[in-house]
């Protein structure tokens, strides 16, 4: 009987010590999970290359952008046909004019050729280089924003999603849409304050034009 009562008391013992095990446990585990989150949201991954094409200044620029490459693809398409009416002028007067005459008009066509190959390649490569330009703007200008987020919500550090090193990125730590949403607003609040300055300056023109 007295050793029925020590397995019992054992027992008992196992038990309650188990409980206070699991109970540990339990909380370890809940303390793991809680640090694994925060580190998830102490980093953050941005898509840059969405926010240019998706911004809504983004695609203003690119509509700025496009017109401006229809605009030089126009003018060459102009020189060009110009230099195919001289060509074609040349070769129906050929017969009618002097050697020397036809062998200046040809050296003049060859001069005008040469010229139009200069001015296309300075006008191609100033049209890229704004381009470059307008887009380095902006993405710093996105960035600065993204950067002024970061420091709100604490992120420890910020990822741009299409960097080569980037292998993968989580889905939950992607706040490339939370950045699009801000630089939208930021935007839209810098239309507004255009928007009433110009306001302003036409009606202090105007009030100077009654008096």
């Amino acid at each position: 009987m007295k050793n029925r009562n020590v397995l019992m008391l054992l027992l008992l013992t196992a038990l309650s010590t188990g409980s206070v095990v699991t109970k540990q446990a339990k909380k370890v585990s809940e303390a793991i999970n809680t640090i694994q989150n925060s580190a998830v949201i102490q980093i953050a991954s941005i898509d840059t290359i969405r926010l240019l094409k998706e911004s809504k200044e983004g695609k203003e620029l690119e509509t700025v952008i496009k017109d401006e490459v229809q605009e030089f693809e126009s003018y060459l398409k102009q020189a060009q046909g110009d230099l195919i009416a001289q060509q074609t002028s040349i070769k129906k007067q050929a017969r009618v004019l002097s050697k020397e005459a036809l062998r200046a008009k040809q050296k003049k066509l060859q001069r005008d050729q040469r010229d139009l190959q200069r001015e296309v390649e300075d006008k191609r490569e100033i049209l890229s280089s704004k381009i470059q330009r307008q887009h380095v703007q902006l993405r710093e200008k996105q960035l600065k924003i993204a950067n002024k987020i970061r420091e709100e919500k604490g992120w420890l550090l910020m990822v741009e999603k299409n960097a080569p090193s980037v292998l993968g990125i989580a889905s939950n730590i992607d706040k490339t849409d939370e950045i699009l949403a801000a630089v939208n607003e930021d935007y839209h609040i810098e239309l507004a304050a255009a928007q009433k300055q110009k306001n302003k300056t036409e009606k202090k023109s105007t009030d100077s034009r009654k008096a």
